[in-house]
């Protein structure tokens, strides 16, 4: 019940609280991130979040181009209602690939952006 009224409030703050309490808590950046130089496919996905709850499309592409598709395929597990699973083994190197694909985009897509 009091989900709808906090993300409201979230959505509605000058600067983004998530992405300040993680940066104090050293959560941000990933440890991928921080050590190689290289964003993960959720890197940046909370500000990337927070610039479309303000509808800076631009801004959140720049953040991590992956938000919309990724809040698309959780729109349509919750509407479903049913989670992925990985069956085989089949499933979970598709998923290794997708990550490692998501991870090249949320580097080379950016980039390009900015």
């Amino acid at each position: 019940m009091l989900t709808l009224p906090m993300l409201w409030v979230l959505a509605h703050a000058e600067h983004n609280p998530i992405v300040q309490m993680e940066a104090r808590l050293g959560l941000s950046p990933a440890p991928l991130e921080r050590f190689f130089g290289i964003r993960g496919p959720f890197s940046g996905m909370t500000e990337a979040a927070y610039q479309l709850a303000h509808f800076n499309v631009g801004a959140s592409l720049v953040a991590n181009v992956l938000t919309i598709p990724f809040l698309l395929v959780i729109a349509i597990a919750v509407w479903r209602w049913e989670r992925p699973v990985l069956r085989s083994k089949g499933d979970e190197l598709l998923f290794l690939g997708g990550t490692i694909a998501a991870t090249v985009l949320n580097n080379v897509v950016p980039a390009a952006l900015a």
